[in-house]
């Protein structure tokens, strides 16, 4: 919705869909043969050009900070350099921060920071798992969602979470050990599901990896099955980035009628 708005408020012409309609009439146009496309683009860049120089100056820049005009609950009430709030965008979405983050004096730096999109909690929050206080709160990370103790600092307990902020299962033994470092395998829910790995991940990138029957016909690699940032499932070469096979199908060991290809998908 930020983006939205701030395109509205930048490029007004470009966000009104009676806008859109007449680019699709060009295109049109320009399939028969009554406008050229030399045309089209030089009655679209003149006006569009004028709108970016515009929006530089005058759009909110939510990376430097938009003034709320609310004081910072942590040190605005200080008599002298009080903070202020500013609306700004990190890479976890919205926030509020204290103009008072980057003082030059170490004593009047305010690290208040608070976020301005809140994700809908389950209703079955988790129990810290060092202390024992519950409910936790919801919280987003670097990494997506996760529930931490609300008696941070003084507790470090967290409960990884997946993307809709419920919370995964902790990370179970399989009875194996890693072959580099010897601790234990554990299957464990990460951002694309499930996998196996080294307990001391990411310390150790030690990931068992399922290999199927079929080599990588392009090299003669094991293939393995992997998942996109969507979910999706495919099927790729473990000597990756040396060799860049992948294939949608799971490939089988049977022999193509056909071809004579050893393997099928």
């Amino acid at each position: 919705m930020t983006v939205t708005e701030l395109l509205l408020q930048g490029f007004t012409d470009l966000m009104d869909p009676k806008y859109t309609g007449a680019m699709e009439g060009n295109l049109d146009r320009i399939e028969e043969g009554k406008l050229t496309f030399k045309k089209a683009m030089t009655d679209f860049y003149g006006p569009f050009e004028q709108s970016l120089a515009a929006a530089g100056k005058d759009m909110q820049n939510l990376k430097a900070g938009v003034p709320t005009g609310e004081k910072c609950p942590k040190c605005g009430d200080k008599k002298k350099g009080g903070g202020k709030l500013l609306k700004r965008i990190g890479r976890n979405g919205l926030f509020v921060g204290c103009t008072n983050y980057g003082a030059e004096n170490e004593k009047d730096k305010c690290d208040y920071t608070a976020d301005l999109e809140k994700m809908e909690e389950p209703e079955d929050a988790p129990e810290c798992p060092l202390c024992g206080t519950t409910p936790m709160n919801l919280r987003k990370g670097q990494w997506g969602p996760f529930w931490a103790c609300p008696n941070y600092p003084k507790c470090k307990g967290i409960v990884k979470a997946d993307p809709k902020g419920i919370p995964v299962p902790p990370d179970e033994p399989i009875g194996e050990k890693c072959p580099n470092c010897g601790k234990d395998f554990v299957k464990r829910h990460g951002r694309y599901g499930e996998f196996i790995c080294c307990v001391d991940y990411p310390g150790c990138k030690t990931v068992k990896k399922e290999i199927l029957a079929v080599p990588c016909p392009k090299c003669g690699s094991g293939l393995s099955p992997r998942k996109t940032r969507f979910g999706k499932v495919f099927y790729g070469c473990v000597a990756y980035p040396k060799c860049d096979y992948t294939a949608w199908d799971k490939p089988v060991p049977v022999t193509c009628p056909a071809c004579k290809n050893p393997s099928m998908g």
